[in-house]
């Protein structure tokens, strides 16, 4: 019998989908984060981050015409910014009751994938978040 995929491990398509939403509630209340969005048709995009993630793992295909390089590469997203979301989505799969080892192995791909979203690094050498390598908690 196959393992199942980091999908079913975090609940399907709807978990993910609910993650997606209350990450943006999040993000536009946050202070530095919510600026970014300011021209942005929050429900696509929120739907666009729930399809990729579910494509990310393992929900099958979708349409990823643009990368995630090309789609922020406008916005300056910087490495503070990345850190900021990261921190926000730690405490909101902790809050939802995912599961600590799913959770860690989603927080692994989001770590992956820093290089495609960040712009421009203005912050580093930041101390990693416990058991989220990449990810790193702003500073307060």
């Amino acid at each position: 019998m196959s393992q199942p995929s980091l999908l079913e491990r975090l609940g399907g398509a709807d978990a993910i989908q609910q993650v997606a939403t209350a990450l943006y509630a999040r993000l536009l209340a946050d202070e530095e984060i919510g600026p970014l969005f300011t021209d942005t048709h929050m429900p696509m995009q929120r739907d666009r981050l729930a399809a990729y993630l579910t494509e990310a793992c393992g929900g099958g295909a979708h349409d990823a015409a643009v990368s995630l390089r090309a789609a922020h590469a406008a916005h300056q997203v910087t490495d503070r910014h990345f850190s900021i979301m990261a921190s926000h989505l730690v405490d909101l799969l902790e809050e939802l009751g995912a599961d600590p080892d799913a959770a860690a192995d989603f927080l692994d791909l989001v770590a992956a994938r820093r290089g495609d979203v960040v712009s421009h690094s203005q912050i580093a050498g930041l101390p990693e978040l416990s058991g989220a390598p990449g990810l790193v908690q702003p500073p307060g």
